[in-house]
């Protein structure tokens, strides 16, 4: 999604004050009336990324909305709850450089990322854009998740802290734990830079090691807004969503080397659509994200985004294989992710106040 939309649909939305649920899980018949081909989980804030755990019942949903957080949804029963890990944890190395664990309603939580542990735990790491507390800013969050009891716990582990100046975006974790984060827009650089004359690069990957004091810019990195981004197993390829560098309304998937990241491997556009965020489910990586050919272009020339579509991308080829679409729906915009779990297609939307659900296609 775009910077100046994230502040709008994202933070500043935070500071309306709009009411959270409790911390209690929400019964299936208290989910919003279905609209078109959707129904819905409401109250769940800016459900602007969304991941499931191994098995597919457990959905870790990310909060974009100030006080949000994270969410934990069942599947199975549609029930969810607000996902809080007690107070009290202190920061574990090597995520130590932060020492003050955030209150839940200092989270507004934009991408996510889980790393598998072995076991029934794992390592959840979520773009943090901070609250009030002054010692909780831009930072990227780690937990830790139980899931070996039944349902996940969540045990808050540190963080680490990130550039002041700069807004991440999304986040991934490689298996030796370097971990890797994209910002969209650097400083000086605005939405309209995505759609006037040849689009600029804005943004970049950033990168960070254990032991390392701080992210440092990969060069060669730099694209127009990146967006989403996942790691290959092997930690040798990152794959990030952007803007098209050539053609006003559509987007992009570009993949690089780890160790040589100057030099692209691959790039894929993909028509009408600009995708935001992209995991791994099932051993393909799948990318969604808003629709750009559902209605005319905004009287500034910034493409209408109403709608969704999903595509699986080949890891090796970056070749495209069409899953599912939606037209434009006012009572549910603001598409970020659509995650295939089963037989259902979760979606998300870094605005709406409520977290969609369909047959797949």
């Amino acid at each position: 999604m775009t910077k100046a939309r994230i502040l709008i649909g994202g933070i500043f939305a935070g500071l309306v004050g709009i009411g959270l649920p409790g911390n209690a899980a929400k019964p299936a018949e208290d989910a919003c009336p279905p609209s078109g081909i959707h129904k819905f989980l409401c109250g769940i804030k800016s459900p602007e990324d969304l991941l499931a755990m191994p098995g597919g019942r457990w959905i870790i949903v990310g909060g974009m909305h100030l006080g949000s957080g994270l969410y934990l949804v069942d599947g199975t029963t549609k029930r969810w709850e607000r996902w809080i890990a007690p107070a009290g944890a202190k920061a574990r190395a090597p995520f130590d450089q932060c020492k003050v664990q955030p209150a839940p309603d200092d989270l507004a939580i934009h991408g996510i990322s889980l790393r598998g542990r072995g076991r029934g735990r794992a390592t959840l790491y979520a773009v943090n854009h901070g609250g009030a507390d002054p010692g909780v800013g831009e930072r990227i969050e780690v937990f830790d998740v139980d899931a070996t009891r039944g349902k996940p716990t969540l045990t808050w582990a540190g963080c680490l802290p990130w550039p002041g100046e700069l807004a991440a975006n999304a986040v991934v974790a490689a298996a030796d734990g370097t971990v890797y984060a994209t910002v969209m827009n650097h400083p000086g650089n605005t939405i309209k830079d995505w759609w006037t004359g040849v689009p600029k690069l804005t943004g970049a990957v950033y990168k960070w090691t254990p032991g390392s004091p701080a992210f440092e810019r990969m060069a060669g990195t730099d694209l127009v807004g990146n967006n989403g981004i996942e790691v290959s197993a092997d930690g040798k390829t990152i794959y990030v969503n952007s803007k098209s560098e050539t053609t006003i309304g559509d987007g992009a998937i570009t993949s690089f080397t780890t160790t040589n990241p100057a030099k692209k491997l691959r790039s894929v556009e993909l028509k009408n659509s600009i995708p935001d965020n992209i995991h791994w489910v099932n051993g393909r990586l799948i990318a969604a994200g808003a629709r750009t050919d559902t209605c005319p272009p905004a009287a500034d020339g910034m493409p209408c985004t109403l709608g969704y579509h999903v595509e699986a991308v080949d890891p090796t080829t970056l070749a495209v294989t069409f899953l599912a679409k939606a037209p434009a729906d006012p009572q549910f915009a603001g598409i970020s992710y659509a995650l295939p779990v089963g037989k259902t297609l979760w979606v998300g939307s870094w605005s709406a106040s409520k977290l969609g659900y369909r047959p797949m296609p």
